[in-house]
């Protein structure tokens, strides 16, 4: 692809296909397109996009060399890359679960849960009354209750196994976009 003016979908595109030559020469030409934290034009965390795609290499590359947090929301509803990661966990594609499982080794926070743009003390009192919002998922409420070629129930006692396995993984804090944009705001 032309590389004289990239886009953001060829950005993202290249970490989705693992290619990170391309991902390179693009970071090269225009140092502006790392965006490991935002959410820009809403395509998403580049992490995002590339546990999404099942991209364990480009997983791997932007944890362990861009250094870009594992728990890091999305903008549009807080969803972490564990949350999208589980969300392709019903393919019978085998990369889904090596995403799920690298992130969790790495200290991805399976309790976390997405906000829907809502604060986390009204999800605390819904849950208290009863009500969870569809807004407010777990990591396991991402995923589907069954997958290509799986039971009922298969795809999320896979799930569940795998956060076993990483229980004692220590966890990595989360980080919000939304927290930074408060605290802006309360010190104005």
């Amino acid at each position: 692809p032309s590389l004289s003016s990239p886009t953001p979908h060829q950005y993202l595109q290249s970490l989705r296909d693992g290619d990170l030559a391309l991902f390179s020469r693009i970071q090269a030409r225009d140092r502006a397109w790392w965006y490991p934290l935002t959410d820009r034009g809403g395509t998403g965390c580049s992490l995002h996009a590339a546990a999404e795609a099942r991209a364990l290499r480009s997983v791997r590359f932007l944890v362990e060399v861009k250094k870009v947090p594992v728990n890091v929301r999305a903008l549009s509803d807080g969803a972490t890359p564990l949350h999208r990661a589980a969300a392709v966990a019903h393919y019978s594609d085998p990369r889904a679960m090596e995403v799920f499982e690298f992130l969790l080794s790495k200290g991805a926070d399976p309790e976390a849960r997405t906000r829907g743009g809502r604060q986390d003390e009204d999800i605390s009192s819904e849950e208290e009354d009863g009500k969870t919002s569809l807004s407010s998922l777990s990591v396991l409420d991402c995923t589907v209750e069954k997958g290509h070629g799986r039971e009922v129930g298969e795809v999320r006692e896979m799930l569940r196994r795998a956060i076993e396995r990483h229980s004692g993984v220590p966890r990595a804090p989360l980080e919000s976009l939304f927290e930074e944009e408060e605290e802006e705001e309360e010190e104005e």
